[in-house]
C-alpha cells in the first residue's frame, strides 16, 4: 500500500499554511531581478512568495516571462530526488 499527500498546486497558500511551512525553511530576501532559482538546481525545492513576486522566465527566449508567482503562491523544482 502507498500513501500520498495530494496537493492542488493551482491554489494560493493561506497565511496559516505559510506559517506552518516556515518551520521547514528559511526566510530570505532577494533584490529585484535577482536570480532565485535556475532550472536543475537542487539547492532548494520549493519557494513560497511572502512579498513581491517571482517571475519564471525562459533564458533561451530573451528572458520571456512564462509565469508570475505572487503572494501565497509557490514555485521551484518539485521533482524526484
Amino acid at each position: 500500500m502507498q500513501t500520498t499527500l495530494d496537493l492542488n498546486l493551482s491554489e494560493k497558500l493561506s497565511p496559516e499554511e505559510i506559517k506552518q511551512l516556515q518551520q521547514f525553511g528559511t526566510v530570505r530576501q532577494y533584490d529585484d531581478n535577482e536570480l532565485v532559482y535556475a532550472a536543475g538546481s537542487r539547492e532548494v525545492d520549493l519557494f513560497v512568495v511572502l512579498t513581491g513576486g517571482i517571475e519564471v522566465t525562459n533564458p533561451n527566449d530573451s528572458g520571456f516571462v512564462l509565469m508570475l508567482h505572487e503572494l501565497g503562491e509557490f514555485s521551484g523544482d518539485i521533482g524526484q530526488h
